[in-house]
């Protein structure tokens, strides 16, 4: 990785994508026509490595794996004080992967990637974003030269079948010192899809998973219960009864009451930390303040002010970072406006860029309750992308199922993590809860309703 010079350019030598196409494989939505084109790229060997390794004028050389092709470019800038120009018009191919990104057939280390290195790299919609990241499994080679050797570079690419890479995918430059260390151009034209927050891709995956892999699962039964967001943010009359609509806002007022003091001391460093990044703190009232008891009963359930909108995971990497403010709160206000949850917004956003954020939140949360027979079905909800975690979590949808369903309620939970998040705030609420071994998750079952 080490040995990479301000002005090289920088060849790779296979197409990406082998991450996209195993995965869509595995949920079995890969097309008929890209049938073994991961296999073929992976068979085929990285043998130039060691004539280009000769080559006086190559600087840097490193094979393309699990950190996918932006996060070993990084490597490469990382060592050697660069940072780099990728070029998406010079890149390869096998098909058009961006169907498989709208799908959602995305490997678990494409979201670990991106979490880990996406603040480094200049924002870009999907799918580039997806397809850069893409973990590859036998991957090509980087290849970082002087332009004025370029000429034998290419030579030793004619002479192992690789003619298809004869131009550079990226350039280096000196680094500026800013966070940004790999900026991509040629991408203006690649037309926008969906990423994988797409919930019908994701039900569909999971759906066509389940039914290949597993006799004891049973087709997902979305069902006809009007949903609201109950933990992150106010009920709308469109959302709930008059009389849940009561019972929520009669607990909300209780809870503001009750929680005061702490609401003032959250009140503080919200202020203070919305000065000294100059950012501006959500004006809308009734979201502002949900916001801020959702941040008190997080201290007093987990130990901490996780934010908002997740739930904390089994990585204590990633629950340090959702800590609020959490560490993605700069780029998802550079992006969209506002920090995930809608509390921190650019200072110039007016109050109906706010609402509009609000909005776009609720959107996220307001999926159907789904059925497994008698139970409330937690999977096959989609992911964020700079997290990896889901939208909405098992934590929010049982506290809503709870809230809509009444009790006895039974979930169904994919893994231990949230499992025990739920029994931790059912024991502080004074909830009945049991939980019992469910095929290859678990059901959990809430004895009564949320105090009110």
């Amino acid at each position: 990785n080490t040995g990479a010079e301000a002005g090289d350019v920088v060849f790779l030598t296979k197409p990406l994508g082998t991450g996209l196409l195993t995965t869509a494989e595995k949920y079995s939505s890969l097309r008929k026509e890209d049938e073994g084109l991961a296999v073929k790229i992976m068979g085929k060997l990285n043998n130039a490595g060691y004539e280009l390794a000769g080559i006086k004028g190559v600087h840097a050389l490193t094979d393309v794996t699990g950190f996918g092709l932006a996060g070993h470019l990084l490597e490469m800038c990382n060592a050697s004080g660069l940072e780099a120009e990728l070029r998406w018009d010079s890149l390869k191919f096998p098909t058009d992967l961006s169907r498989y990104v709208a799908m959602g057939a995305l490997a678990k280390g494409l979201k670990n990637n991106w979490r880990s290195y996406g603040n480094r790299i200049t924002p870009v919609e999907e799918p580039v974003r997806s397809i850069i990241c893409d973990p590859q499994t036998g991957g090509g080679l980087l290849v970082a030269v002087d332009p004025a050797y370029s000429t034998e570079v290419k030579q030793v690419f004619q002479n192992y079948g690789l003619s298809d890479h004869l131009n550079p995918i990226a350039v280096l430059h000196p680094s500026k010192g800013d966070k940004i260390t790999i900026k991509i151009t040629g991408h203006e034209s690649v037309p926008r899809t969906r990423s994988f927050f797409g919930l019908d891709a994701e039900k569909a995956n999971r759906k066509s998973y389940a039914e290949k892999n597993s006799s004891t699962r049973v087709e997902t039964k979305t069902d006809s219960i009007p949903s609201f967001n109950a933990s992150c943010t106010p009920p709308q009359p469109s959302d709930a009864s008059l009389s849940e609509l009561l019972k929520m806002m009669k607990s909300f007022f209780k809870d503001l009451w009750k929680y005061r003091r702490e609401i003032k001391k959250h009140s503080r460093w919200i202020k203070n930390f919305a000065s000294q990044k100059g950012y501006r703190v959500n004006p809308n009232w009734m979201m502002n303040a949900n916001l801020r008891l959702w941040l008190v009963e997080s201290e007093n359930v987990f130990g901490k002010r996780y934010c908002p909108c997740f739930e904390p995971s089994d990585d204590p990497e990633l629950n340090n970072d959702i800590v609020c403010p959490c560490t993605f709160i700069d780029q998802d206000i550079a992006e969209k406006g506002t920090c995930h949850c809608g509390l921190f917004g650019k200072k110039d956003l007016t109050k109906a860029g706010f609402k509009a954020a609000e909005k776009r939140l609720m959107n996220e949360y307001r999926v159907n309750l789904k059925e497994h027979g008698s139970m409330i079905d937690t999977t096959g909800v989609p992911t964020d992308l700079f997290r990896g975690l889901k939208i909405p979590d098992a934590y929010h949808l049982a506290k809503r199922a709870l809230m809509l369903k009444g009790a006895p309620v039974e979930i169904y939970i994919e893994r231990d993590f949230e499992v025990s998040n739920i029994k931790v705030w059912a024991e502080s609420k004074g909830i009945p809860v049991q939980i019992k071994t469910e095929g290859s998750g678990f059901c959990v079952t809430l004895g009564r309703k949320i105090p009110l």
